[in-house]
């Protein structure tokens, strides 16, 4: 409805909702309070695009999501949905999350997808490992370790994939303790995720892992087991299922 050319002609009324048009009318009010919406909606999609190609730059990571859980573990589903909806609280109580078992048992995914449910919220995360962090530090044309170590502490939610996946040298190993102190005093949400088990990394078999360890299974004080076979070969299944070899 043009309200401007009902109140050139010199109505008062609005002849829609029956209201004075200098209230404003009901109409008025109405349409402004959508375009305040629509306008809200636009600058958190901004947002959340922003956070998302700063945080999930692998295509695979993008795609685990919630919408794309073929329900391999739904009682796991409804854990991650959950923490999710209760993001605002578990990120002020520093509530972070363990998925352990062995490889193929979708660790990976649960965490992703949390992290793509939380960055429309809108929050920021940062989906990533040790040895990509190392690099960013490492890489001789692009290292900026002040700013890796600043994106380490300031996303809402980091995650660490695979923890415990190899060795790593005393210099590495110096570099990934400074990465976990700097989250650790952040007391912000970490989500990790490792093949071994919570007694294995609280009982390393090398020393220099204790500390790095230790921490991260106080920021991750929710352990959350994924035990079973692989989903891998039922993945694979359902792909080649897709696939129409008639010409």
């Amino acid at each position: 409805m043009d309200f401007a050319r009902f109140i050139e002609t010199g109505l008062t009324i609005c002849p829609k909702c029956e209201e004075p048009f200098d209230a404003p009318c009901r109409c008025i009010r109405e349409a402004n309070a959508r375009f305040q919406a629509e306008e809200s909606e636009r600058e958190r999609k901004i947002i959340v695009e922003k956070y998302r190609d700063g945080g999930i730059t692998s295509p695979l990571f993008k795609s685990m999501t919630f919408e794309n859980d073929i329900d391999y573990r739904p009682d796991t589903t409804s854990f991650c949905k959950q923490y999710v909806k209760d993001w605002t609280k578990n990120f002020e109580d520093n509530i972070g999350l363990l998925f352990y078992g062995p490889p193929g048992t979708s660790k990976t995914f649960f965490a992703c997808a949390i992290a793509n449910a939380v960055v429309e919220t809108p929050a920021s995360v940062w989906i990533t490992d040790f040895s990509e962090i190392i690099r960013n530090i490492y890489d001789s044309e692009f290292g900026d370790k002040d700013a890796v170590f600043q994106k380490v502490r300031s996303v809402d939610l980091l995650v660490l994939d695979d923890i415990g996946n190899k060795i790593y040298t005393a210099s590495e190993l110096g570099q990934i303790t400074q990465i976990i102190e700097a989250r650790y005093r952040m007391l912000k949400p970490l989500i990790a995720t490792t093949n071994l088990t919570p007694e294995e990394l609280e009982n390393p078999k090398e020393r220099e892992y204790k500390r790095i360890y230790d921490k991260t299974l106080e920021m991750c004080c929710e352990r959350f087991p994924l035990i079973g076979e692989s989903i891998r070969p039922k993945i694979a299944r359902i792909k080649r299922e897709k696939i129409n070899y008639s010409k």
